[in-house]
């Protein structure tokens, strides 16, 4: 049998670094998850320019200055939480298992991480729709008590999808500290 040149020898060997798996996975969800609310977010940019600033008496250099920096900042933005979302958190899940669980293996704990990414994926789809549909209720509606009553609804439905994520998230990492018998609370 000829070896071919092209191919990886770790792959080959059933070698290489599989622990890169789950991380690469829980990138690319988060990559979708923050892709899915940056679309909802250019809506409300939409809807806001075109309600607010495209309807003000300035000057049009004006409002071309203020879109430009508006969309700048929302390039940059967007590009710090595509490169630097996940790691970030990675970061802070490193810190919180350094301090309330040191001895739980650090992979198992950023793996209940990692299964919180994919979660949320899910709840972003409901965040993404609740956020559509306040731009509709707020900016559809010339009304005060129209824009209070939506303002209020989804901050009522995105406090209890934060709550019921963080719930999650932490009753996760409490369960994979007791079973491995790590006291969360030093005396």
């Amino acid at each position: 049998m000829e070896i071919n040149p092209y191919q990886v020898t770790s792959l080959a060997t059933g070698e290489g670094d599989f622990n890169r798996l789950p991380r690469d996975i829980a990138l690319r969800q988060f990559q979708q998850t923050f892709a899915l609310l940056l679309v909802a977010a250019l809506v409300n940019y939409v809807a806001f320019d075109w309600l607010i600033i495209g309807q003000m008496n300035i000057a049009y250099s004006l409002k071309m200055i203020y879109r430009g920096v508006n969309l700048f900042w929302f390039g940059v933005g967007g590009a710090a939480i595509w490169y630097g979302g996940l790691p970030l958190l990675e970061g802070v899940s490193a810190m919180l298992r350094s301090v309330f669980a040191p001895r739980v293996d650090r992979q198992a704990w950023q793996g209940v991480l990692y299964q919180f990414v994919a979660l949320a994926r899910w709840w972003a789809i409901a965040c993404a729709l609740v956020w559509l549909m306040w731009v509709g209720m707020f900016y559809g509606n010339e009304g005060y008590s129209s824009r209070l009553l939506a303002t209020l609804f989804t901050w009522l439905v995105a406090g209890l999808i934060s709550v019921r994520l963080l719930w999650g998230l932490c009753s996760g990492w409490v369960r994979l500290a007791w079973r491995s018998g790590e006291p969360l609370v030093s005396r």
